[in-house]
């Protein structure tokens, strides 16, 4: 058997097997994945009067929404501002920190749907303690279902079964559609040189900054980018005609 024949009963070979597994790669393309209607930004601002076994202890927050988890920062403290950091604690910073927590701490989640909950846990970390973690008091939120609705109010924390739970959190929520980019707000360039894609870019930049109001996207810059097939042909390289002629190097 000739190489150039070996060649072709290979080449075959692979074609018959990519074709049996294309076949079973279909089966993901019938997998719908569910759209994501829009975010949720959700602010842990403070905390007041929590119940803490500990002075010393750094109260945390657990926010969850449509099993997706966010742990919160500790609770800052007086002496963690970078001016502060030479300056020894006093027991009025470590009180504050405690029972009156601020966290600012910030979350986004994707919304597949608009009837979810965001659910609030709260904790307290208490090093050199053989208790470190403590469970504070938790609560449920229903976020706003309405654009430029922003909600901003203190909840009562609520205990999980006979817990001694005192204090309430504030929290900011706020709803936000999600604008998709399509491919008709992409300007077509046929040439792909430094000139053109700067020119393509600062084009498409300025028409998204119009479109968007300079919202969110003015931070950001999208460029699509395309692959052509074209045939291949045999050309009269003796160098390309030796694989198929089957003639040695």
């Amino acid at each position: 058997m000739s190489l150039k024949q070996q060649f072709y009963q290979d080449s075959s070979r692979v074609s018959t097997k990519t074709g049996s597994s294309r076949g079973s790669d279909n089966t993901f393309d019938n997998v719908t994945q569910t759209p994501i209607a829009g975010r949720l930004i959700v602010t842990i601002v403070e905390g007041q009067k929590l119940n803490v076994s500990n002075y010393q202890s750094r109260p945390y927050c657990v926010c969850e929404f449509e099993r997706n988890e966010v742990v919160t920062r500790e609770a800052m403290r007086h002496s963690d501002l970078p001016n502060q950091r030479s300056k020894p604690m006093d027991f009025l910073d470590l009180f504050r920190a405690a029972t009156t927590p601020v966290w600012k701490h910030k979350a986004v989640f994707d919304v597949a749907r608009l009837d979810g909950e965001v659910h609030v846990s709260v904790y307290e970390r208490v090093h050199n303690n053989a208790q470190s973690e403590n469970f504070l008091g938790m609560f449920k939120v229903q976020p706003p279902r309405r654009l430029n609705q922003t909600i901003d109010a203190w909840f009562k924390l609520s205990p999980r079964s006979k817990e001694t739970v005192t204090g309430e959190v504030r929290v900011q929520i706020s709803y936000e559609k999600i604008e998709y980019v399509e491919v008709n707000d992409f300007e077509k360039s046929t040439s792909l040189d430094n000139t053109s894609v700067q020119s393509y870019v600062s084009n498409y930049s300025r028409t998204i900054h119009r479109r968007r109001n300079r919202r969110e996207l003015r931070k950001r810059t999208y460029a699509l980018y395309w692959i052509e097939r074209l045939p291949v042909q045999v050309t009269n390289d003796p160098f390309a005609n030796n694989i198929f002629n089957g003639t040695p190097f």
